[in-house]
């Protein structure tokens, strides 16, 4: 199984959870709502990541990482860097950089990597 690259230059300002929320509801017409799990299994995380100020390099390292798993098509392992576990994701969405870069100095951000828990 493929590890993310560049785990120990993830930029904190970009880091989110999201908890899966498993209910369905249903409303009643006395305004009472009726509401059970969808599944038994144990909610599953959403994990937004980013970095900044990454050079070329890193830059199509991250690509080619991207094209190795295919997307969101195989599952990898990302290290969350706030609890420091390993958990077992794939991409929700293509990964997007934005050039940081000026004159000659080519860097790049990326503000936005949304990996779902498998």
């Amino acid at each position: 199984m493929e590890t993310f690259p560049l785990a120990d230059r993830q930029d904190a300002k970009y880091y989110q959870v999201e908890q899966e929320d498993p209910a369905m509801r249903t409303e009643m017409e006395g305004g009472y709502v009726y509401s059970r799990p969808r599944f038994t299994r144990t909610p599953r995380k959403t994990f937004t990541t980013g970095f900044t100020n990454l050079s070329n390099d890193e830059k199509n390292t991250l690509e080619a990482f991207w094209n190795t798993v295919k997307g969101g098509s195989e599952i990898f392992q990302w290290t969350d860097p706030v609890e420091n576990v390993v958990v077992e994701v794939r991409f929700t969405a293509p990964i997007q950089f934005n050039y940081a870069g000026y004159e000659g100095n080519h860097r790049w951000d990326c503000s936005s990597i949304v990996l779902e828990q498998v």
